[in-house]
């Protein structure tokens, strides 16, 4: 939900249209777990690489759209 949000502040979108829900109110086939964020704190305590925040990088993609 957040996510989704802040993609429609990015690119001027009516967030108002964005619903907050869980994941009970899907019908799927498989089972989902609870936690599935991805872990990488090897990456971190290994090298210098840092990653962009998801302002930054959504920033960036509507930028690169837009030049096209």
């Amino acid at each position: 939900f957040d996510f989704a949000v802040e993609i429609a502040k990015i690119f001027d979108l009516d967030s108002a249209l964005i619903n907050e829900t869980n994941s009970d109110e899907f019908e799927q086939k498989a089972p989902r777990p609870m936690d599935s964020s991805f872990v990488i704190d090897k990456l971190f305590n290994n090298t210098d690489w840092q990653p962009q925040t998801v302002e930054e990088a959504l920033k960036k993609l509507r930028n690169e759209m837009e030049i096209k």
